[in-house]
């Protein structure tokens, strides 16, 4: 859905630069947050995963808004006059 508002406003450029930017800042937190941290997703206690989940799933939305806002800041579209 956070998809769709930022593509109505970004140019071709903008759309492929979202993307690119989003893969890599996924790489980086799932490094940092598995890698690094210590998060496991296989773990048979629910309240790891539980807390894992508490953490990965607001990081992807905002890494999704961090993606958007740096792509529209730089190629975002044109205004039409109407």
């Amino acid at each position: 859905m956070i998809d769709k508002y930022f593509f109505k406003r970004l140019t071709k450029k903008g759309k492929i630069a979202y993307f690119i930017i989003q893969i890599i800042l996924v790489a980086i937190f799932l490094y940092v947050l598995f890698g690094q941290l210590g998060y496991r997703l296989g773990s048979y206690n629910s309240e790891a995963r539980t807390e894992t989940y508490m953490v990965l799933i607001p990081g992807v939305i905002i890494i999704s808004l961090l993606s958007g806002g740096i792509s529209l800041f730089f190629w975002k579209k044109p205004e039409e006059i109407e």
